[in-house]
């Protein structure tokens, strides 16, 4: 009963925001019920295996970050007027080889320090395996197994520390380039496959899977955002919906195969539970939560402001200023349907805001999220900043695979708290100064900054 609401609440968001926005499927709002309908769809097909029942909370929680989202949409997709944007002038960017084969070499020597760090791991654990069961072991141990982790107090190589500050967000500003620049001429530079191919080696050597995906939503959000800059906006391109979706598909698949490459190829098993644990699974945990929880409107279950939320922020700060009062252990257990079958430990976005602050957080938290996106995106469709490298568009490329992940996870917190996203910020701020710009404002100076030029 409460599912089937929730499904014609969900369509009906969906199809108030896909007017809001003059049809624009990737606008925010639109994509953000529009994942949830087909979470639903997919709780839906799986009830009669894993005899779901949700509860009225839980409906009422969802309901809650719709409007949220659709308040944004309302005040920020309705500055476009009639529904039409201007042409904006995309302009190809040079990028020297010298530098990008640089980057490659630097990528090279940190992905061969790395494995030899993979090494020692699997030594200092007791393991004589191939390197795929090397990287299984590394993800259990920094995932689940953190304190016998810590214990094997395995030294990482000082090269890799190094290299890997650098070669993540100079791969990205990369794959900034060469997208721009497929759009611009159709055409892409050798070089800068070869950075992208590499990154997503260093990728699959870390075990995890998700930055994969962001690749994949960075160039989606930025290709989308480019073409409108071509033609103008004047409703949505169906026929690079179908593009998107034929993607899509080759990319699940794509994952799946990752799997076995990591050593994790035992974990798919049964295919419908592999795949409803990836998108039903989340809104029945979170219902899981709500009805075996004593939770409170106001006021959650943390001492620390936001511990959970924001747990990638203090865990960075512990691990800078040696505060261990500020190492927090996460929350969210594997969970299992009313009929005892395992079904994952993902709850949503909701799960730690509820935690951490109780019902009333889901105001100020989502209104942050459905504001930064709602807003970035209108202004990313509609001007362009008078820049060689848009950074507006590409932390939004960036955070775009937070949004898409939103109903399966608290990802838009997770990341942008975490030390990897703070210094990378920094690093693409950094690298866009001394090799594209060539300047930058300071109390409303423009101070030049010599070129780097290889």
């Amino acid at each position: 009963m409460v599912l089937g609401l929730l499904v014609i609440f969900t369509f009906l968001f969906l199809i108030i925001n896909f007017k809001i926005s003059k049809c624009d499927f990737m606008n925010p709002a639109v994509l953000f019920c529009g994942l949830f309908f087909i979470y639903e769809l997919i709780c839906v097909i799986g009830t009669p295996y894993y005899e779901i029942e949700l509860h009225i909370e839980t409906l009422f929680v969802l309901l809650a970050g719709f409007i949220i989202f659709s308040f944004s949409n309302i005040i920020y997709a309705t500055r476009k007027g009639n529904g039409t944007i201007p042409i904006i002038s995309n302009k190809y960017i040079h990028l020297p080889n010298s530098i990008t084969i640089a980057l490659i070499i630097i990528q090279i020597i940190t992905c061969y320090f790395f494995i030899r760090y993979l090494r020692s791991i699997a030594a200092a654990y007791g393991l004589n395996g191939s390197l795929d069961d090397m990287i299984n072991l590394y993800d259990k141990l920094t995932k689940f197994w953190t304190e016998t982790f810590n214990r094997l107090n395995v030294t990482i190589p000082m090269p890799y520390r190094i290299g890997n500050l650098i070669t993540t967000p100079a791969a990205y500003l990369v794959l900034y380039v060469m997208v721009n620049n497929f759009v611009v001429r159709k055409k892409v530079n050798i070089y800068q496959i070869a950075v992208i191919g590499l990154l997503c080696v260093q990728i699959l050597l870390n075990g995890s899977r998700s930055p994969l995906l962001r690749i994949f939503t960075f160039v989606l959000a930025m290709m989308y955002i480019l073409k409108i800059h071509q033609r103008g906006y004047r409703g949505s391109s169906f026929k690079f919906f179908f593009k998107i979706i034929k993607w899509v598909l080759i990319v699940a698949v794509l994952m799946f195969i990752t799997l076995y490459a990591m050593g994790r190829g035992n974990k798919i098993g049964n295919i419908w539970n592999y795949i409803f644990i990836y998108t039903g699974a989340p809104i029945v945990n979170l219902d899981t939560y709500i009805s075996s929880s004593n939770i409170q409107f106001v006021g959650g279950q943390s001492v620390l402001f936001g511990a959970q939320t924001l747990k990638g922020f203090y865990s960075y700060l512990a691990k800078v200023f040696n505060i261990s009062a500020l190492r927090y252990a996460g929350i969210g257990s594997f969970a299992f349907s009313n009929n005892g079958i395992e079904i994952g430990n993902v709850y949503t976005t909701y799960f730690k805001i509820i935690y951490d602050f109780g019902y009333i957080g889901i105001l100020p938290m989502m209104l942050i999220t459905s504001t930064y996106y709602c807003k970035t995106y209108q202004k990313s469709i509609s001007n362009k900043k008078n820049r060689i490298i848009d950074l507006r568009l590409f932390y939004y490329a960036y955070l775009f695979n937070d949004l898409v992940m939103l109903p399966f996870s608290a990802r838009f917190y997770e990341t942008i708290s975490e030390g990897i996203f703070i210094k990378l910020v920094l690093a693409v701020w950094l690298l866009d100064i001394f090799i594209f710009e060539n300047s930058v404002h300071l109390f409303g100076k423009k101070l030049k900054i010599p070129a780097l030029r290889m």
